[in-house]
């Protein structure tokens, strides 16, 4: 697929004729915004460098470290009430997740539709996207193919999460946190100098544990209880002015209750959620480990830098129930059970020279390397018991070993044609050499996937602080292989996707609104979608041939007065394939797992309290419809109305949060199957979370 130059230069032609108006010649004094009552400027490191979100040409959703903790953002899937374009749903096991950013999907067991990065660091699995979120300072949401940044597998965006800094004054916190479900949590965090100015460090931990409020009818208890712990820690140490190293190191364990999905049976709604009757349960695990040295140098203005990364996950479904009803297929045996474990280890180097922000002329240029390992294993059993301890005969066995080794060169140029217009290039070109053996039978196949990714965007500041831009961008997923088996193709392509976006960011109201818009087209080349068989427990990943999907998003931040701010957001999204398979096959159908159109409504109210406390009143609304879950599109899920609400009373040093998530108690499937796309009994759905109502003490010192 060619990427259309043409296509661009014809879009920045109508940019320019559309913006014919004036260049601004002063830009905005900082104070001026201040004492307007405005809102803040948000500075983002989207693109490896720091910037205002509202120069960066592309569209990015910012949550800061004040919303993270008034929001109760705590993992990626709280974004959902509040980033349009994007959704992440559990499903499985405690590392499965499903992401959707702007019409691009997560593939289950396949590589992830976002790049996701930590602290500069890039996960190397999927599984990491289901992190406990703890002292966090920003998180950015790149909407749109980010490979010349960000390479393979950033082919619908990139989620850019900043931890917090340590700091060069003593700061603690301690929290406890209770809810339904005999849920608690307990966070601790320290931050402060060893060394003033030089050796500054932040460490923190997270205990928490659930119960669980979801019960199995049959064996007669809940089965989506958790318990996990989660450890980060941060060391910076400068021992001069041009150079700066950055230590930094996390732990997770989490274990809990796993694939607790149910049958829907024929006539039943299909988004009802229904009783959990599998006579066995299922177990999950995550364990995540990583560990990373950032070194900043400064020649005199450039800056050379070198990231150096060792990551580790693993995540399995122990015990699951592979029929999900409440007796055995045969009389005298308990059913068939499925094991499912992955572990993937990796290793990166990423050594960049990136030039000054305060020229006119901006580059970046920097190479980067990464190598996996990949085990993975599906076990189908038959459990001889029927009730207690199973008693398991081993029918099917299909492990893979992959071995991984990727490569990237890359650059940006950033260059200020006039104070009003802006062009950002940007090129990137990735090679991932893979290689699959099956240890049981020695099998093995190799393949070099790349691909050259380049984006080009022309952005016209027709004021200070409103911009309009247009931009063209291609992203690729790799290819891979899957699981030796009878069922699906060892090998499956890569994903190509090119995007033709335009966008505007604009100011109004003296700063006190904010509003953002984009509207974008992506053609799709051979898109990755997952099917599962339950009678083999193989898994395998398959790809339609041609699709595309095109839409507009937007979201609004206002601020009335000095005590209430409003926020708004929302996305159309419109899919068709094609072609699935070279025949009429699925053909003018939409693309699975893409809520047509999602927004989202939310206000917050300080109320002082006398001179020393106040109260904060926050609510947040969201919305969304029109998805089907697999390819055919028999099946689709009714819209989706959900409300959290938070009332926060501070008094410094003590902070009491109560709150309430999913308020009204809706209940909907998450994940669905149908027998004929996996094989099983009937179709079977995955249960959303009931209403949660918690209450937490917190107190800085």
């Amino acid at each position: 697929m060619m990427f259309d130059f043409r296509k661009f230069l014809r879009a920045s032609t109508m940019l320019s004729a559309l913006c014919a108006t004036p260049a601004f010649a002063q830009a905005e004094p900082q104070s001026a915004v201040a004492d307007s009552g405005g809102l803040d400027d948000i500075v983002v490191t989207a693109r490896k460098r720091k910037e205002s979100l509202n120069d960066v040409p592309l569209s990015v959703s910012a949550v800061t470290s004040v919303t993270i903790e008034r929001a109760g953002i705590t993992s990626l899937d709280r974004l959902n009430a509040i980033v349009p374009s994007f959704s992440q749903v559990p499903a499985q096991d405690p590392g499965t997740n499903i992401i959707t950013i702007r019409g691009i999907t997560q593939v289950r067991f396949g590589e992830p539709p976002v790049a996701l990065v930590v602290d500069g660091v890039q996960s190397s699995s999927p599984d990491q996207g289901t992190q406990e979120l703890t002292d966090i300072e920003r998180i950015e949401v790149l909407k749109g193919p980010q490979g010349s940044t960000y390479g393979r597998n950033a082919i619908g965006g990139a989620i850019n999460i900043v931890t917090k800094l340590p700091t060069n004054t003593v700061e603690n916190e301690l929290s406890a946190e209770i809810g339904q479900g005999l849920f608690y949590r307990l966070f601790g965090s320290s931050s402060g100098p060893i060394i003033d100015d030089v050796l500054l460090y932040r460490i923190s931990a997270m205990y928490k544990n659930n119960e669980g409020r979801i019960r199995n009818l049959t064996l007669g208890r809940k089965v989506d209880d958790y318990d996990a712990v989660s450890l980060r820690g941060r060391l910076i140490f400068k021992p001069s002015d041009v150079l700066t190293l950055d230590l930094r190191g996390s732990y997770e364990n989490l274990d809990g209750g796993s694939a607790y999905y149910y049958p829907i049976f024929p006539g039943q709604d299909l988004n009802a959620v229904h009783p959990v009757i599998a006579n066995r349960d299922g177990k999950g695990v995550r364990r995540l480990r990583d560990v990373s040295l950032k070194v900043d140098y400064d020649f005199g203005g450039v800056t050379l830098t070198s990231i150096s990364a060792f990551a580790y996950a693993k995540a399995a479904t122990l015990g699951q129930d592979l029929d999900f009803l409440p007796f055995p297929l045969a009389p005298g045996f308990g059913g068939l059970i499925l094991d499912q474990t992955r572990r993937v280890k990796s290793w990166s180097e990423e050594v960049r020279l990136t030039s000054p922000s305060d020229q006119p002329l901006r580059w970046l240029i920097g190479a980067y390397y990464l190598k996996t390992h990949r085990d993975a294993a599906s076990s189908a059993f038959l459990d001889l018991a029927g009730e207690g301890p199973y008693q398991a005969v081993q029918l099917s066995y299909l492990p893979e070993r992959s071995r991984n080794n990727a490569y990237a060169l890359f650059g940006t140029l950033d260059y200020d044609i006039s104070q009003a217009f802006k062009l950002s290039l940007g090129l990137r070109q990735d090679w991932d050499d893979r290689k699959q053996t099956n240890p049981a039978t020695g099998s093995r196949i190799a393949k070099v996937f790349k691909s050259l990714q380049p984006k080009a965007s022309l952005s016209y500041f027709f004021e200070p602080d409103k911009m309009v831009y247009v931009s063209a961008a291609r992203g690729f997923r790799s290819g891979g292989f899957n699981a030796q088996s009878l069922i699906f193709p060892r090998q499956y392509g890569s994903e190509v996707a090119e995007t033709y976006e335009l966008g505007s960011k604009l100011s109004l109201l003296d700063r006190r609104v904010q509003l953002n818009l984009a509207a974008f087209y992506t053609d799709q080349k051979n898109v990755q979608f997952y099917r599962w068989d339950s009678q083999s427990a193989a898994q395998g990943i398959l790809t339609i041939n041609d699709a595309y999907h095109y839409g507009i998003e937007g979201d609004l931040t206002a601020r009335i007065g000095r005590n209430l701010r409003l926020f708004a957001g929302g996305s159309l999204i419109e899919s068709k394939i094609q072609d699935f398979n070279g025949t009429a096959l699925w053909r003018g159908n939409k693309q699975p797992h893409i809520n047509g159109w999602k927004y989202n409504l939310g206000g917050q109210y300080e109320a002082p309290l006398g001179s020393e406390a106040r109260a904060i009143l926050r609510a947040d609304y969201s919305a969304f419809g029109d998805l089907y879950w697999f390819v055919d599109n028999l099946a689709k899920q009714d819209p989706v109305h959900l409300v959290n609400a938070r009332l926060i009373v501070e008094r410094s040093p003590w902070t009491l949060t109560l709150s309430a998530e999913n308020l009204f108690n809706k209940r909907y499937n998450t994940d669905y199957f149908s027998a004929f796309f996996a094989g099983t009994p009937t179709d079977v759905g995955f249960p959303n979370s009931p209403r949660q109502l918690n209450a937490k003490l917190s107190v800085r010192f």
